[in-house]
């Protein structure tokens, strides 16, 4: 009882109506629903706003910000970060501040300061951790990871993808586990394009077994890439 009695309060710290929201505009996105997925998690934060619920309303801007990170929609992400930032510092909300951090370093590094990016991604990953939190590391290791890719900086990032599938498989998190073997044919490609293609493969294998729809386009149109470089435009 006392058990049930501590899951309720847990529970009760974001409103379910707001959890519904956002966790249907996660699971729209990664089935291939990315427009039903936008309209759901623009419900999200506005029921956490008409609730006046400090804790929900940033536990889902950060939320639909990664929806909206995935999509590549970077002004709406910069909106909603800005938004949460103001009631995880009010209200020290250190989980969801440091979300945010690893967010606005992603950010950065999308509008071409890679290095500084990158060093604040580190940094809320590190706090993040410090706090005893695997929830999202995986993904926010993939983060850092593709940060390394682009700055040219392989090896640190093959390290990064290898630590992100070791806590996947620590702590069962297995929902990015097709976008770290896509990220692993990326960093791989230069040096050894059978090995990028083995690893594009079986992330479109994993993702097809998660009837992931949208992380199997991603490794799709990589492999397609290295396929076409080959000649292989049958395939």
């Amino acid at each position: 009882e006392k058990r049930d009695s501590g899951r309720a309060r847990a529970y009760r710290l974001v409103p379910p109506v707001v959890t519904r929201a956002i966790h249907a505009a996660w699971t729209l996105w990664i089935l291939g629903y990315p427009d039903r997925a936008a309209a759901r998690a623009r419900e999200a934060p506005a029921l956490a706003r008409s609730l006046d619920h400090p804790f929900g309303l940033s536990y889902a801007c950060h939320l639909a910000a990664g929806l909206h990170h995935w999509r590549r929609e970077h002004q709406t992400v910069h909106e909603l970060e800005d938004e949460a930032l103001g009631y995880d510092t009010e209200h020290g909300f250190g989980l969801l501040l440091t979300i945010g951090v690893v967010q606005r370093g992603w950010l950065l590094a999308e509008r071409g300061e890679s290095e500084q990016g990158l060093a604040q991604m580190q940094e809320g990953l590190a706090a993040h951790r410090e706090i005893g939190s695997e929830v999202l590391v995986p993904a926010f290791l993939g983060l850092v990871a593709e940060a390394y890719q682009k700055l040219g900086r392989l090896t640190e990032g093959l390290a990064a993808v290898a630590e992100a599938l070791t806590v996947a498989q620590r702590s069962e998190q297995h929902y990015w586990e097709a976008e770290l073997h896509r990220l692993l044919g990326l960093l791989t490609l230069q040096g050894d394009r059978r090995s990028a293609e083995s690893h594009f493969l079986r992330a479109i294998e994993i993702a097809r077994r998660q009837r992931a729809r949208s992380l199997e386009l991603r490794a799709t149109v990589n492999l397609s890439r290295l396929w076409t470089d080959e000649g292989k435009l049958g395939e």
